[in-house]
This record gives structure tokens, sequence and C-alpha cells, in this order.
């Protein structure tokens, strides 16, 4: 009866201690698991900050980018502008050129004019060998002559 008696104590100590070691086991399973939890959301979180800085890189090359692109296009915009205004200098220029060729051939045909005068003239001082027709051709060459250095001088000025 004894030897019943310890078998039964020593029965009654192994399942508590196996009821102790299950509960344990539990709690260690729990724990392992929450433990496993928290692995799992650090492994997530980390990801999802690795993706952030990712993408936060992504987005600072396309804003990158974008400023580029408007700076671009701002340039272009300015070339297209001065272009028009070149264009439109280049219009008034070759207005202005057209104008001075006009004037020089206007000048030409007054020197001509003048040469042709002075040859007839001179014609006239031979045949009637004038003094006053001398001195009045001379005051008209004068004369065109500073119409024509005028004209020179507008054209210089001009150019």
């Amino acid at each position: 009866e004894e030897e019943l008696v310890n078998k039964s104590v020593e029965n009654d100590t192994l399942q508590t201690e196996l009821q102790s070691l299950s509960v344990r086991a539990s709690d260690a399973s729990n724990i392992a698991w929450q433990e496993k939890k928290m692995l799992d959301d650090e492994k997530k979180l980390a990801l999802r900050e690795k993706l952030n800085e990712e993408q936060s890189a992504e987005v600072t090359m396309k804003l990158r980018e974008l400023n580029n692109w408007k700076a671009k296009a701002a340039r272009t915009e300015r070339y297209e502008r001065e272009m028009l205004a070149a264009q439109k200098e280049t219009h008034i220029m070759e207005k202005e050129v057209h104008r001075l060729k006009k004037l020089v051939a206007d000048r030409d045909n007054t020197v001509y004019g003048l040469r042709t005068q002075l040859s007839s003239q001179r014609e006239e001082w031979n045949k009637a060998s004038c003094e006053s027709t001398i001195a009045r051709l001379k005051k008209d060459a004068v004369v065109m002559r500073n119409k024509i250095t005028a004209q020179q001088e507008m054209l210089r000025n001009r150019s």
C-alpha cells in the first residue's frame, strides 16, 4: 500500500509537472508566435521603409527631370522670342538697306547729271571764254559737292 501511495504521489507530482510543463510550453509557444509576429511586422516595416526610400528617390529624380524639362522649355521659349525679334530687326535692316541703295542710286544719278552739266558748261566756257560762266559753274559745283558730301555723311551716319 505504501508503494501505491508513493506511486500515486509520484504520479500526482509527475502530472503536476506535466501540467506545469504544458503551461510553460504553451506560454513559450505563445511567446514564440508573438516574437515571430513581431519579426514579421519588423520585416514588413523595413520593407515599407525601403520602398518609401526608393519611391522618395524616384520622386526626387522625377522632380529633377521635370525641373530640367521646365528649364529647357523656358530656354526654348526665350530663344524663339529672340529669334522673332532678330527676324523683325533683319526685316527693318533690309528695308533700311533698300532705302540706302535708293539714296546711293539717286546720288549717282545726281553725280552723273552734274558731270554732264559740267561737260556742257565746259564746252560753253571754251566757246564763250566767259569768266562769269566759269564763276557761276564753280559755285554750282561747290553747292553740288556740298550736297553730295552731306548725302554721303548722312549715309555714313545711318550705316
